[in-house]
């Protein structure tokens, strides 16, 4: 697990190494240069000719020190800082070079540059980029795009572009671009992870991300700083499994899915139930969908009886592929009114919650008293929130915060980077790709989340690990298949990859 911090949290981090620990801020400073610095040398080590770019904090600081050293490793190093009051270690990250007769620049200096390291702002921007340091971003940006065609293309020297801790003019805390950015191809940060390395257009621009560990210390984590799974610890992350166990120790799972036009959410969420490693499945579902089912999926069960079914499952999965006629809603209501179990609730179950005001009461009434589990996307978790797209771009974390809050459910908010909250524990989830934004593949997620339930683990572990192991599972299928190849099924086949 990677903890994932906001801009407060490293703040104290910092401080607290220097104050309480006693290790000086310089130190620090060394430290992360050197960790840019190995990670450049290793990744580009025919790449001689580097521009720094260094503001007047103590970003600024680690650029300079990260040319130093890629000048002390034979590296044809440029300065260049923008003027000001600085922060007393970029004055001495100064004197240092100017002891060693560097000189530094306070004009864009014109030449060719293989890398560009930005230092310029890093995480401690508030506010809008102002005028001066725009216009550095701009340089930057236009550099590269310069010099992205012809010989140098043809050579392979293509300049890059590596941000110290995050790309200037990215908000910390929410990755939106502060009116302009740097689009960096890689970024190097240091002891934890920002919010903006995983939200999106932060992500983006950060290029690929490494994760350094300088020796800052643990002072400014708490119960509700959020975080992320690492792959290594996939396998971990699931419930034991007995070895004297049987089908029925292993979840037994109610699934209301799919239509006449929907047979396929009901046939994806039934194979992902399985395939995650729950016992025993019973699908409620469209008569003309029994055929399909028993034919392509003879391990599950159909249901014939609501009401008698839930008393014999474990948890309840409901919403995809259902649709909003008024048989769907009828069964829903019975499905809501009479579960006494954990509840996965998705697709145009949400829909129809959101259509109704009693329905929602409902929803809020057995959350209080049992797991409730919901799965939104922004447009539905519109619908179902009251907020608007607005509030939702511009404060994510906040209104989904408050209306977990309301609801008292624990809320899988899907997006680019998906997010899970109970209210207290935020997760931000690190694996997934553009090619799982293809049909069914929230059917999946859906299955996934509810075997996991099922086998055991608490709601939010079954969200957030249930994010975690599906994005893995996108990201194995676009390796084999790539991104525009992958369909929602190739999901469910790579999910073994993680299961073992």
């Amino acid at each position: 697990m990677k903890y994932v911090v906001t801009a407060s949290e490293m703040k104290a981090c910092d401080q607290g190494t220097i104050e309480q620990v006693g290790i000086p801020s310089m130190v620090l400073m060394e430290r992360a240069a050197l960790a840019v610095t190995e990670v450049l040398i290793r990744r580009y080590p025919d790449r001689n000719r580097v521009l720094i770019v260094a503001g007047k904090g103590n970003n600024g600081g680690d650029g300079l020190a990260i040319g130093r050293l890629l000048a002390k490793a034979g590296r044809q190093v440029t300065f260049f800082q923008l003027q000001g009051n600085y922060s007393e270690e970029t004055r001495k990250q100064r004197e240092i070079l100017q002891h060693l007769g560097f000189s530094i620049c306070d004009t864009w200096p014109d030449g060719e540059y293989d890398i560009i390291i930005d230092a310029l702002l890093g995480i401690g921007i508030t506010g809008e980029v102002r005028e001066h340091a725009r216009a550095v971003i701009q340089h930057m940006n236009q550099y590269r795009r310069q010099n992205t065609g012809g010989d140098r293309k043809t050579f392979g020297i293509i300049p890059v572009i590596c941000a110290v801790d995050l790309p200037s003019g990215i908000d910390t805390d929410t990755g939106a671009v502060c009116g302009e950015a740097v689009k960096a191809d890689l970024t190097v940060t240091f002891q934890y992870l920002k919010k903006a390395h995983l939200l999106y257009p932060g992500r983006e621009y950060c290029g690929k991300v490494y994760l350094r560990d300088v020796g800052i210390e643990n002072y400014g984590i708490c119960a509700e700083t959020a975080f992320t799974y690492e792959k290594e610890e996939a396998k971990n992350l699931l419930p034991q499994r007995k070895i004297s166990g049987h089908k029925g120790t292993f979840g037994k799972v109610l699934l209301y899915a799919g239509s006449r036009e929907m047979s396929g959410a009901a046939l994806l969420c039934a194979r992902a139930v399985l395939c995650s490693g729950a016992g025993m499945l019973k699908v409620l579902t469209e008569e003309t969908n029994h055929t399909l089912l028993s034919t392509v999926l003879p391990e599950a069960m159909l249901a014939t009886d609501p009401v008698k079914d839930l008393k014999w499952a474990d948890v309840l999965v409901t919403g995809p592929g259902i649709g909003t006629s008024k048989e769907a809603k009828e069964t829903l209501t019975i499905l809501l009114r009479e579960s006494k179990i954990p509840m996965v609730l998705d697709a145009d179950a949400l829909n129809l919650i959101a259509e109704d005001p009693e329905l929602m009461e409902l929803v809020k009434e057995k959350a209080s008293k049992q797991p409730v589990i919901l799965t939104p996307h922004p447009c539905e978790f519109l619908r179902l929130s009251g907020f608007t797209m607005t509030d939702y771009q511009q404060g994510r974390e906040t209104v989904i915060r408050a209306f977990q809050e309301q609801s008292h459910c624990v809320l899988v908010s899907k997006d680019a980077c998906t997010a899970v909250t109970d209210g207290a524990a935020l997760y931000l989830n690190s694996t997934g790709n553009d090619g799982m934004a293809t049909a069914g593949s929230g059917d999946v997620l859906t299955g996934i989340i509810g075997s996991l339930l099922a086998q055991g683990l608490p709601a939010f572990e079954a969200a957030s690990k249930g994010v975690f192991l599906h994005g893995l599972a996108g990201d194995e299928a676009a390796l084999k298949k790539g991104k525009r190849g992958m369909i929602a099924s190739d999901l469910i086949e790579n999910l073994w990859t993680y299961l073992e």
